[in-house]
């Protein structure tokens, strides 16, 4: 099994970088981990916003994988 961790954008916040290296760092000694940032998408509509990351978000994951979507 591997994790691919993808995200829209990437994190700005020092404390919040920290944490997520500390967290990838901690998943790294039980499976191998790829950590992948996409550009984020500017409109005007929120809905247009969403459906495009969405479709970057499935076209970034890797083929049958399992897709769990955080906030």
């Amino acid at each position: 099994m591997r994790l691919h961790c993808i995200a829209i954008d990437r994190l700005r916040s020092p404390h919040y970088r920290a944490a997520a290296d500390d967290y990838l760092h901690r998943l790294r000694r039980y499976l191998p981990c790829q950590e992948l940032e996409l550009k984020s998408f500017q409109a005007r509509s929120v809905d247009v916003v969403r459906q495009h990351e969405a479709e970057k978000l499935l076209q970034a994951s890797p083929e049958g994988a399992k897709l769990i979507a955080l906030d």
